[in-house]
């Protein structure tokens, strides 16, 4: 998927750990694809400080909201709030890369860290499809690598 990026300067191509890795620095968006459904997507996060957003099914105003931190994984549910901040506080070691994979599948959302999983919430009304969105939030450093979207097979 293309990517398209609030801030050019922002974000940039770093060399992490003998790979390229995409880095947002203070509060950016980055955007890709406007119309997943009942995807996976699969990525390495390395948080070198703050958090970030991984948001998905974003469409206008509508979004599931991820928040990914040092403190734990949060999401919810915009901008109706029908259910909001569910979550673990499962601590999340900063200057470590974490494998996130985030999926919406019959509906039910899973999100799981490092192999883990973290959240699972029922929604009986899902959002419609939409694009996946990073967002990398004020004071905050983040790197992105081998970012992955893949449908669901039965």
């Amino acid at each position: 998927a293309g990517w398209s990026f609030s801030d050019d300067e922002a974000w940039s191509i770093v060399q992490a750990d003998g790979s390229k890795a995409l880095r947002g620095a203070g509060h950016v968006h980055a955007y890709a694809g406007d119309n997943w459904d009942e995807v996976v997507w699969r990525m390495r996060v390395k948080l070198s400080t703050g958090q970030t957003h991984l948001n998905f099914h974003a469409k206008d105003d509508l979004r599931y909201l991820t928040s990914f931190g040092q403190d734990g994984t949060h999401i919810s549910k915009q901008p109706a709030q029908m259910w909001n901040d569910v979550g673990t506080n499962v601590h999340h070691p900063l200057n470590e890369w974490h494998i996130v994979e985030i999926s919406l599948f019959e509906k039910v959302l899973r999100i799981g860290v490092d192999g883990v999983l973290e959240i699972e919430q029922q929604d009986s009304n899902p959002l419609p499809p939409g694009g996946i969105w990073l967002e990398v939030l004020d004071d905050s450093v983040v790197l992105f690598d081998d970012v992955h979207i893949c449908e669901v097979r039965e």
